[in-house]
């Protein structure tokens, strides 16, 4: 079976989508068309640095924005922005928030409401395009239950306005591997592969409880990205990696491979999964890449 480094993360918004759809948008959608964003428990840039310039926050493509950062510090940088409004509201616990904030979206009646939230209700059903920002990589291990709730929210607006998600993630190449494993199989990672067929269970195919369990004899870890360890495993391992990585002992063998991007050529989705980016290398490094060093490891094994 194969996982991502940040499977659970990827986790969250798939059981999301399996469950209820999603609404999910673009970054040239939110450039374009959303006059406000609710940053959801998360400050974009504290990861995705480029996001509110990827997203056009300042330019004149829509004349007035709001962005809202709830449970999440304001980013100093929007601030004096023009066209730009930049509001943060507190909150205790992200789950009761999204729930009391869905409550009053769906027009229902709460005696306690708080009343930046019901504000805040009020401004996401008169807007024209309200996008709903958050990170699953930020949420514990019931992350998919807010996200569940993300999607609710959306959802009810579209029966009165136009409303979208946007999730941000895909770090080291996470929405590519999920993409390319979809593709490929028809079905996400956390999907067991054999003799027997295909059988997808992303919570019994979680690569890191089935370390911890010893459910599995071998580990097979692939980062090109950085000199990322792996897991701490008694097991063998086939480390194929930044050639920075530390090699932890036991029964390792470490293949170093070429950085996409640096290195060599390759394709990674971007951060909202519905664009390629070509990687051009900037350097000749002589290592091979991945694909390379795979496509030899099919070859001995057959």
């Amino acid at each position: 079976m194969a996982d991502h480094a940040h499977g659970r993360a990827l986790f969250h918004a798939a059981r999301a989508q399996q469950d209820r759809g999603v609404y999910y948008t673009t970054l040239a959608e939110v450039r374009n068309r959303a006059d406000l964003i609710v940053c959801l428990g998360t400050n974009p840039t504290e990861h995705y640095p480029e996001f509110f310039r990827r997203a056009g926050i300042g330019e004149d493509l829509v004349a007035q924005r709001e962005v809202v950062f709830l449970g999440a510090s304001v980013d100093a940088a929007l601030q004096g922005r023009p066209g730009v409004t930049v509001q943060t509201l507190p909150q205790d616990d992200l789950f009761t928030t999204l729930a009391m904030l869905n409550a009053l979206v769906a027009r229902k009646r709460l005696p306690h409401a708080v009343p930046a939230l019901q504000d805040l209700a009020d401004r996401l059903h008169a807007a024209r395009y309200a996008v709903i920002v958050w990170e699953p990589g930020r949420l514990n291990e019931h992350g998919s239950l807010l996200a569940e709730g993300v999607q609710r929210l959306v959802d009810t607006l579209n029966h009165v306005t136009r409303a979208a998600s946007l999730a941000l993630g895909g770090s080291k190449g996470g929405y590519t591997a999920q993409q390319v494993y979809t593709w490929l199989s028809g079905l996400p990672i956390r999907t067991h592969v054999s003799p027997l067929g295909l059988e997808y269970d992303p919570l019994r195919f979680d690569a890191r409880q089935l370390l911890a369990d010893g459910a599995v004899d071998a580990l097979l870890w692939v980062d090109s990205f950085e000199p990322t360890p792996p897991p701490a495993s008694a097991i063998p391992l086939v480390l194929l990696g930044h050639p920075a990585t530390k090699v932890p002992e036991g029964d390792v063998v470490f293949i170093p491979v070429s950085t996409p991007g640096v290195g060599s050529y390759g394709h990674l989705f971007r951060t909202d999964g519905g664009v390629v980016v070509p990687l051009q290398p900037l350097r000749e490094d002589g290592l091979p890449t991945v694909a390379q060093v795979v496509s030899r490891l099919m070859e001995a094994l057959q």
